[in-house]
């Protein structure tokens, strides 16, 4: 049974706190070569993704208990904006980001070149969809 996020009380400083940590990590991950170091790419892009879904359930007044949950409140809730293939791929992401933290795997370049481009359109999406929750 999928648990829900619980209700808490809407924080937007700590919202715009997580804006500013995702700016510093985006800045941080482009300048990293996605050569070598696209695990810790891949790894900083979902967790960006997490950390925006964060924002956005903080700015709503909720809290998810897991990773997975902050998905599925995007899916169940955000579906006009995130749609249901972006949230599938997004937890995919968050399967290599559980392998690279987990198990210790690597990420070869060639994933990174193949998935780059949609992971950092979820990423405009996903601040987009904060910024207008303000």
């Amino acid at each position: 049974m999928e648990s829900k996020p619980r209700i808490v009380k809407p924080n937007p400083p700590m919202a715009s706190s997580i804006l500013r940590l995702v700016e510093l990590r985006l800045q941080m991950l482009a300048e990293l070569d996605p050569q070598r170091f696209a695990t810790f790419i891949v790894e900083g892009y979902y967790e960006v993704c997490k950390e925006l879904i964060t924002a956005l359930l903080t700015i709503e007044g909720r809290k998810a208990h897991d990773h997975r949950e902050l998905i599925v409140h995007l899916e169940q809730h955000h579906s006009s904006t995130i749609t249901r293939q972006e949230c599938v791929s997004l937890d995919r992401l968050r399967k290599q980001r559980n392998s690279i933290a987990y198990r210790g795997a690597f990420i070869d370049a060639g994933y990174l070149i193949l998935n780059e481009a949609w992971i950092r359109e979820l990423i405009a999406k996903l601040q987009q969809l904060v910024i207008v929750q303000f």
